[in-house]
């Protein structure tokens, strides 16, 4: 896997990179000793985020930490705003630091609670906050361009803005976890870990645990962001990217060891996820690991 290291893609004096491109192409998984924001700002697709694949597009905005390993697979052209950010950019007597988010907490943020690092790595912005969240991009994408006088103290402040935003949006989105996810009781998130490869309907498990079938559709998605069926199936292909990797087994058999009878099922969800087939995808896993060889 590749590694990208701070001191060939950030200047030093400066500590911080901002990038606006378009890919079309699956990006090689990689991680990286810096911290990296991106924003959606057209487009979506799969980002694969420490082997969790998540559907993004515009408005969406992913945090990635010291040492977290990720790729994008786009649907389409997507467009992003990438900030990539030396922790010495807030200040340098951080510079030993193993963890992002410790850094910006003790920096300026001590109003958010530690619970935001047990965050998933994206939230997303719609309407006004969305738009006001790409100007702000905008502005500090052209400060960082033109490099005019006391441009760093303005980067420093829009950053400071912009991840102020980003940290009340993950800590709403925490709270209003933490408010539905007592409706659903640990036995049932635990039955369906469990048996994720078995065949579940949200009707039969809603029946089982005396809820109606609107009602525990309604909850299940309050508490993560997602329909029952698209958790079942992200939950499937998580494990298969696993289970790719194992020479041993044929893709006919992963797609069965994870709950898939029908292949063209498989290949057809896993396609949707991750924006290459099962094939394409343990091809993938051999040439990286030829290459790191």
């Amino acid at each position: 896997m590749r590694k990208y290291s701070a001191t060939d893609l950030i200047d030093s004096k400066e500590n911080i990179c901002i990038q606006k491109f378009s890919v079309q192409e699956q990006e090689k998984e990689h991680h990286h000793d810096f911290i990296e924001i991106v924003y959606i700002w057209e487009g979506s697709g799969t980002h694969l985020v420490n082997n969790l694949p998540l559907t993004v597009q515009k408005g969406d905005v992913l945090f990635f930490n010291l040492g977290d390993t990720h790729a994008y697979l786009p649907t389409d052209k997507m467009g992003i705003y990438n900030c990539l950010i030396n922790p010495e950019f807030f200040g340098g007597e951080l510079i030993n630091s193993n963890n992002a988010l410790d850094i910006l907490t003790l920096v300026s943020f001590k109003d958010f609670e530690r619970q935001l690092v047990d965050i998933l790595p994206k939230v997303a912005f719609v309407g006004k906050e969305m738009l006001e969240i790409e100007e702000l991009l905008e502005d500090m994408y052209a400060e960082f361009r033109q490099k005019e006088n006391g441009y760093r103290e303005v980067l420093v402040s829009y950053m400071t803005i912009f991840l102020i935003k980003l940290f009340r949006k993950f800590k709403q989105k925490h709270e209003a976890d933490l408010s539905t996810v007592g409706k659903l009781t640990p036995d049932i998130l635990s039955f369906i870990e469990q048996n994720y490869n078995q065949k579940l309907s949200l009707k039969e498990l809603a029946q089982e645990n005396c809820y109606t079938p609107s009602y525990f559709s309604q909850v299940f998605k309050e508490c993560f962001g997602t329909t029952f069926t698209d958790y079942l199936q992200d939950r499937r292909i998580e494990k298969a990217l696993e289970l790719l990797k194992n020479d041993t087994l044929s893709i006919e058999q992963v797609g069965f060891e994870i709950g898939y009878a029908d292949k063209k099922q498989f290949y057809k969800s896993f396609r949707q996820r991750m924006g290459l087939t099962p094939g394409a995808y343990k091809r993938k896993i051999i040439n990286n690991t030829t290459n790191n060889k």
